[in-house]
């Protein structure tokens, strides 16, 4: 049995007791002057020892103690979350610091875990361990996934877990443990000028538009189908926007080529290979990469430097050095 002393260095009671692994005598702080609190912690030591030796659930019945000293001293308990009940915190809480669309993939990609987990989704965020995330991994390849979408399940799952323990809840995430699986990326490409104009020939209504505005403004397919009338600045022959993505304002300088007909699984040949055919148009153009890098909005340190530095004549110049899609004749 343990027993609590005073010691004279100190305003707080100690508690003695023999360690239940080797029964060397010990003494610690109870972290408290009233003897009464200082008494219960005695009483929780000699009840982790009881089960330390028998084998029991030590840490589940610590939590239950502790919140029982803390409800008695009028402090809310230890903060112990269920696996689904985290989530969804971690959910609510990156909503407005992040994209609609990637909210949408955190939230596809924690509700799949926690199908998987079935019943045991209300287990304690605690109690899940790496083994629980390699299987989750191994079913989602039996189910056909591939590699790559498999690896940004792992990514997004291990964004709470970091949150958990950033926060004390957890020690170590259990998904820090498992390595991504190796996969054959699929390269982006880049429509030749032949391809753009039969590309161009072939689309109608308001693909045509959409592929005019990704060709000559390198927009993702969802800023281009959200783009509207009040963006295009026909006086100041400019096209001014704010993609989902990165929220940053963009500027794209009007081509004559475009300012005639502004009425109008991962494929490597997509629309988002207008895109990069946007950059690589500039590129073989011989348009220097921080002033294409700025027309397209990256926003890494290694691909972005401030737009407001860049003359806007330089980016005109840019822009206009794209090929025609129907050349001068």
């Amino acid at each position: 049995m343990s027993c609590i002393v005073k010691d004279p260095n100190s305003r707080n009671w100690y508690v003695v007791y023999r360690r239940a692994h080797d029964r060397k005598r010990v003494k610690r702080s109870c972290g408290t002057p009233d003897k009464k609190a200082a008494l219960k912690f005695a009483k929780t030591v000699d009840e982790a020892n009881r089960l330390i030796r028998h084998g029991g659930d030590i840490e589940d019945a610590l939590r239950k103690i502790i919140d029982e000293l803390l409800t008695s001293a009028g402090r809310p308990p230890l903060d112990n979350p269920s696996v689904a009940e985290w989530f969804e915190r971690w959910l609510k809480n990156q909503a407005g610091s992040v994209a609609e669309a990637s909210l949408r993939r955190y939230s596809t990609a924690l509700n799949s875990f926690l199908r998987y987990l079935g019943e045991r989704k209300t287990m304690k965020l605690a109690e899940l361990t790496s083994n629980d995330i390699q299987r989750y991994r191994d079913s989602l390849l039996a189910e056909g996934r591939s590699p790559n979408t498999v690896n940004l399940h792992k990514t997004i799952l291990g964004g709470p877990f970091r949150e958990a323990v950033r926060q004390g809840l957890l020690t170590r995430s259990p998904v820090a443990a498992l390595r991504g699986l190796r996969f054959e990326a699929t390269e982006r490409g880049v429509f030749s000028p032949g391809e753009i104009q039969r590309l161009f020939s072939a689309a109608e209504g308001e693909w045509k538009t959409m592929c005019y505005l990704g060709y000559f403004t390198g927009a993702r397919l969802r800023d281009c189908a959200l783009m509207r009338w009040s963006d295009v600045l026909i006086d100041e022959g400019r096209i001014c926007f704010r993609p989902r993505k990165t929220r940053r304002v963009i500027q794209i300088p009007i081509t004559p080529e475009y300012h005639g007909k502004a009425g109008h699984t991962v494929s490597s040949r997509s629309f988002h290979s207008l895109r990069h055919s946007f950059m690589s148009a500039m590129m073989n153009a011989g348009i220097a990469p921080e002033v294409r890098q700025k027309l397209v909005g990256h926003s890494t340190l290694a691909i972005h430097q401030s737009y407001s530095h860049a003359e806007w004549e330089t980016l005109t110049a840019a822009v206009s050095s794209i090929p025609r899609i129907v050349p001068n004749a």
